[in-house]
Order: C-alpha cells, then sequence, then structure tokens
C-alpha cells in the first residue's frame, strides 16, 4: 500500500460514527488504483464514478480524512 501521505489523507480526525469505515476504504483503494494505473491522483469525479457514490460525499470523506 501507499503511505497515505501521499494522497494528503491523514485518518486521526476521522469521525467513525459519521462515516462508514467500507466506503472510507474503498474510497481509499480507489485512489491507490488509480494513481498506480494513471500516475497521477483521480478527481472527485473519477473517484465517485469507481466507488458508486455521489461526488458529495467523497467531496465530504476527502474533507473529513484531511482534518
Amino acid at each position: 500500500l501507499i503511505p497515505n501521505k501521499l494522497f494528503g489523507l491523514k485518518f486521526g480526525g476521522m469521525r467513525r460514527e459519521n462515516k462508514s469505515e467500507e466506503t472510507m476504504d474503498r474510497i481509499v483503494k480507489s485512489i491507490e488504483r488509480f494513481f498506480f494505473a494513471h500516475h497521477r491522483s483521480p478527481s472527485i469525479t473519477e473517484i465517485a464514478s469507481d466507488v458508486g457514490c455521489s461526488r458529495s460525499t467523497i467531496h465530504s470523506y476527502l474533507r473529513e480524512m484531511n482534518q
């Protein structure tokens, strides 16, 4: 796995009661797969498409992970 620092994600501030651990894991794995395949970070739209969530949901998770 790639260190989460590479993507600027921090999990310490995650409020787990509000966010699904499974969805968080799917987002991180999606980012890792995309990065290795395309050698760049995915857009929120690309992550949302891969994970099967709305862009606003992805944005919310990423914001929480980065706090």
